[in-house]
């Protein structure tokens, strides 16, 4: 009697131990079941990010195509501006003598007509205009010596040649300020020097 109670008590302590090592199986499966879940969550976020990522990289590609200029020809635009100052040249030669005047005469100094002298100072003036804004600069310098002074101005003016004519009066007044004794001004400007040459023919 002894031996069965003893027999029994094995036995129930045996399932007993078996019940408890399946309940860990099951909670070891549902451990790694859940860790399983959680990897998978994991990389499905990762993937939506990357996802997201490339989408975000897209768009801002596309603004940036969008955005960026068109490649310009430099040669063709430098050939048709060379190409309007020829014709500008030309209709103003043939005004002229079909008037029966003298022809336009040169702007192009000969070296030998060039100022060398130290009490020469040589202006260089430029503008930019445009319909709601003008800037106007210059630099002065003694001839074969570097630059003494220069500005850079803000103007309003209704049109370009008014903007050509007012960036030389600037330059004009800052050298008579300065009591400059002889002035050679170099300008650019060629509706202002058209001006100059063809007073009757101006705008």
């Amino acid at each position: 009697m002894r031996a069965s109670t003893a027999m029994f008590k094995l036995l129930g302590e045996g399932e007993e131990r078996g019940g408890k090592g399946r309940e860990g199986e099951e909670r070891g499966g549902e451990g790694v079941e859940g860790e399983c879940i959680s990897y998978l969550g994991n990389f499905r976020e990762g993937e939506e990010r990357r996802g997201e990522e490339r989408r975000g990289e897209e768009r801002r590609g596309e603004c940036g195509r969008e955005k960026a200029g068109k490649p310009g020809d430099l040669h063709n635009t430098i050939k048709r501006i060379k190409s309007c100052y020829m014709e500008h040249s030309r209709r103003g030669r043939n005004s002229k003598k079909q008037e029966g005047c003298s022809p336009m005469p040169s702007l192009q100094l000969e070296p030998a007509q060039e100022p060398i002298g130290l009490d020469w100072s040589i202006i260089s003036t430029d503008s930019s205009w445009n319909v709601s804004i003008s800037c106007l600069s210059g630099v002065l310098h003694h001839p074969h010596s570097p630059p003494i002074i220069s500005w850079f101005q803000i103007s309003q003016d209704d049109k370009p040649i008014q903007a050509e004519a007012r960036a030389v009066l600037l330059a004009l007044t800052i050298a008579a300020g300065r009591r400059e004794p002889k002035i050679w001004l170099r300008c650019d400007a060629l509706l202002f020097v058209d001006v100059i040459l063809h007073p009757h023919n101006s705008p």
